[in-house]
């Protein structure tokens, strides 16, 4: 086995050689046994080195089920952010969907609520936020995305999620444009949400989804300022630019994403009526003005 050290672990690894050589092996190590029969190292790779240096016998507590061995884990070990998230990882690439980690392990086995594993990562929520995040069904990892948001605008973030009933997806796209406008302006979440044309959004009777449609645009407008009368301009250009037969998605709305013409063709006859209007289509002086603004942006 060959295993390479950081300088500054020589010592303790050397430390640890003179400690198994006295008092031999008390903690096993920690294995996981796949389908295949291959042995994986959960905990004790040092200790493993080195009992296999001195040539003395080693003791293993192996695990052929993932979650048994998380619950072991987690059940006997001080819990740290890095080894919760790896062992997580572990459990989706075995596609162990994660309500089953949570009900599986944490609740059930370990009896943790995943509040109790929010306290655990040093994450510490008020009873309202917990109801959020509860009504939300926020994973542990979208949670920590939203970390970058001032504690005191966070209840305020997930409230805003709550009353458009936004879902993974489209909380992600608003957070990159709240979190960008944050940072731009240099103000918080609540005077971002006082904002006229977001406020009007807001309190508007339109329904949830329309409402979060209208947000999203409202929140672009705000961080491309200039790029409001052009988007308007662009997309009438775009809706005059005639494509037979071929699937032209030109993003007038969004930055920094390519522009794409396809088509489809079952044969050579069809292929070369396609190409044909795609040489059509390029001469087309619509496409041109609508490519070069894009370019220049």
């Amino acid at each position: 086995m060959n295993t390479k050290y950081h300088i500054s672990q020589l010592k303790k690894f050397k430390n640890l050689e003179l400690s198994l050589e006295k008092t031999n092996q008390i903690e096993p190590i920690i294995v996981f046994i796949d389908s295949e029969n291959k042995e994986y190292i959960v905990d004790g790779i040092k200790r493993t080195v080195i009992l296999e240096k001195l040539n003395k016998k080693i003791e293993k507590k192996t695990f052929k089920d993932l979650l048994n061995l998380l619950a072991f884990v987690l059940d006997s070990k001080e819990i740290h952010e890095s080894s919760l998230w790896k062992f997580f990882h572990l459990l989706k690439e075995n596609n162990i969907k994660e309500e089953e980690i949570f009900s599986s392990v944490i609740k059930a086995r370990l009896k943790l609520s995943i509040r109790d594993i929010w306290k655990a990562l040093e994450i510490n929520f008020s009873e309202k936020t917990y109801n959020l995040l509860t009504q939300l069904n926020m994973s542990i990892k979208e949670l920590i995305t939203y970390y970058q948001v001032e504690s005191e605008d966070f209840d305020s973030l997930l409230e805003l999620f709550l009353s458009i009933n936004a879902n993974k997806n489209n909380r992600k796209d608003l957070f990159n444009l709240i979190n960008e406008l944050l940072k731009i302006k240099k103000i918080s979440f609540k005077d971002l949400l006082k904002d006229s044309s977001i406020d009007s959004v807001l309190s508007s009777n339109l329904q949830k989804n329309d409402k979060m449609n209208s947000l999203k645009k409202s929140l672009f407008n705000l961080r491309n300022p200039n790029m409001s009368q052009e988007i308007e301009q662009l997309t009438a250009l775009k809706n005059k630019i005639k494509t037979p037969g071929l699937k032209l998605d030109l993003p007038v709305d969004k930055e920094s994403i390519r522009s794409n013409i396809s088509f489809q063709f079952k044969n050579f006859k069809e292929l070369e009526k396609k190409v044909n209007a795609l040489n059509k289509l390029l001469s087309d002086e619509n496409l041109k003005e609508v490519l070069n603004q894009i370019e220049n942006r």
